[in-house]
């Protein structure tokens, strides 16, 4: 906005004229959404900040994550306190997979818009915050040597862990079972029961006879607090 002001002078003096020009800014409003809310644990995230305002709206948000014991989180690509980049009038920021567990929800979420030239900073927040919940598993057993495998070798055998929607982050144990045609128990190189590492657990038997083919495999993993137990099963020939 722009002031004139003009002083038609006085005796003895000439008139005249100054003016004074302001940008006003305009009021805005910023609005957090979820991509998934609730979610399961380990799931990725993505927030949204929406300004509304005009131009559209340029600048940058920052957006604050903490969980129930305050601790912060980094948006993908931008540590911890720093500003993402507005564009069309919007800024993201994905909490990457692994991150997010139920065992520390619910999360708060809070999106700070600096302002441009044009439009005046604003504050939002996730309405209701976000909340994570127990993830189901789904656990597949495979075979190397695949089946069948040749008679006499010894065969590793792998259970793999998944959450539907590409979670990750579970930890704890998987129990192998392993018998014979005949009902027997095989024998485990070290035992039956197996830390969990990067969704995969493994077991190694000894060489395995045609005489007992097939055999049955069963891994069961235990579950987490914050991912629910899943048993998988597998048949082994050998010929």
């Amino acid at each position: 906005a722009a002031l004139s002001i003009m002083d038609p002078g006085t005796l003895g003096f000439e008139g005249s004229t100054g003016s004074l020009s302001q940008e006003v800014r305009v009021m805005t409003s910023t609005t957090v959404t979820s991509s998934a809310n609730p979610s399961t644990s380990g799931q990725s995230v993505k927030f949204t900040a929406t300004i509304a305002g005009t131009g559209p709206p340029t600048g940058s948000v920052t957006f604050t994550i903490t969980d129930k014991n305050n601790h912060p989180y980094d948006c993908t690509g931008f540590p911890i306190g720093n500003s993402v980049p507005v564009g069309g009038g919007s800024a993201t920021c994905t909490i990457s997979a692994g991150s997010l567990l139920a065992s520390n929800s619910p999360f708060a979420v809070t999106a700070s818009y600096g302002g441009d030239p044009h439009n005046a900073p604003s504050t939002g927040s996730l309405t209701g915050n976000q909340v994570v919940g127990i993830a189901t598993t789904t656990t597949v057993v495979t075979s190397l040597p695949q089946s069948p495998s040749p008679p006499n070798i010894p065969v590793v055998f792998t259970a793999t862990v998944s959450v539907a929607g590409g979670g990750s982050g579970m930890t704890g144990t998987v129990i192998f079972a392993i018998t014979n045609a005949q009902g027997a128990t095989v024998n485990r190189v070290g035992g039956n029961t197996k830390n969990l590492f990067a969704a995969h657990a493994s077991c190694v038997v000894p060489p395995l006879a045609p005489s007992g083919s097939p055999y049955a495999v069963s891994a069961v993993y235990g579950g987490d607090p914050n991912f629910m137990t899943s048993t998988g099963t597998f048949q082994q020939d050998v010929a």
